[in-house]
């Protein structure tokens, strides 16, 4: 009977240990907050090799199944501290990158730092900025409402129309984003998003507000509308994706990584991305941080 039950006991010893993690890191988020820091300097970066192969996840990300005899709480906790240690060096990256930081980064917890490098490989620069705009449209989307808000007051203020300047918005964004937020909004004149399609024959809704994309090969993008509707498009993402599929085709089919952006153009819709978009994902692609 003892015996039967000790695979639960370990589950359960786990969940703890995990649970303690995340409230630990979550202190230091609060800790770095109230010092006015970003959250991800609390974190430590730690380096790690260099894998071969871009493709396969490294040895070192994964965990196998514990051997025989051996004991099986030791494993589970040698893969919650390699996971942690993934979080711990996407924010060390960040704070080497503070280009691709954002003020709404300061709402995100120890959990979701942790989702965000969950099942990726941190094996190029590529998936490190591909984990960061994950966890930028999360950060984004949470203070979504706010922004919305905001938008309609600042109309409300000018007349029902769009302000000139997102600068408009910030007495009526909360006192931690006034300063810093409508330097990360851009104004959208014509109201359209791409790719969204206009349903029934009610008024066209007018999306006049825009988050800027601070990394335009991975940015998913939030367009506000007058009305406090938030809509995401991801056309920059999946121009990444196409990108990425291409680059490891061509490492397949070759047995080699492409050593210019060029050899990537034969591949499907590869032809419609710009040169300068191309260019930097190939770089991110081949470079290992």
């Amino acid at each position: 009977m003892i015996r039967s039950l000790l695979p639960w006991v370990l589950l359960a010893g786990l969940a703890t240990y995990a649970w303690v993690k995340i409230q630990h890191l979550n202190t230091e988020l609060a800790l770095a907050r109230a010092a006015a820091r970003p959250p991800s300097t609390r974190f430590v970066a730690t380096p790690s090799p260099a894998p071969a192969a871009a493709a396969p996840v490294p040895a070192s990300e994964t965990t196998p199944a514990p051997a025989a005899g051996a004991p099986l709480a030791a494993a589970y906790e040698d893969a919650m501290l390699k996971w942690i240690d993934k979080a711990q060096r996407l924010a060390g990256f960040l704070d080497q990158h503070p280009e691709w930081r954002v003020p709404q980064l300061d709402v995100l917890t120890a959990e979701d730092w942790l989702e965000a490098v969950k099942g990726i490989a941190l094996d190029s620069e590529a998936s490190y900025r591909q984990a960061l705009a994950a966890l930028r449209l999360k950060a984004r989307q949470r203070v979504a409402p706010m922004v919305a808000d905001a938008l309609k007051q600042a109309m409300a203020a000018n007349g029902g129309h769009l302000p000139t300047d997102p600068q408009a918005l910030a007495p009526y964004l909360p006192d931690a984003y006034r300063a810093t937020l409508p330097a990360y909004l851009q104004l959208n004149s014509g109201g359209q998003v791409p790719g969204l399609r206009a349903i029934g024959s009610g008024p066209t809704r007018q999306f006049g507000l825009a988050d800027k994309l601070v990394d335009p090969v991975w940015d998913s993008s939030l367009y506000y509308s007058d009305g406090g509707d938030v809509v995401v498009t991801s056309a920059a993402s999946s121009t990444a994706k196409r990108i990425s599929d291409a680059f490891a085709k061509f490492t397949q089919q070759n047995g080699t990584p492409p050593s210019s952006p060029a050899q990537l153009r034969s591949y499907p819709s590869i032809d419609q991305v710009s040169d300068a978009v191309l260019a930097d994902a190939f770089i991110a692609l081949s470079r290992r941080p």
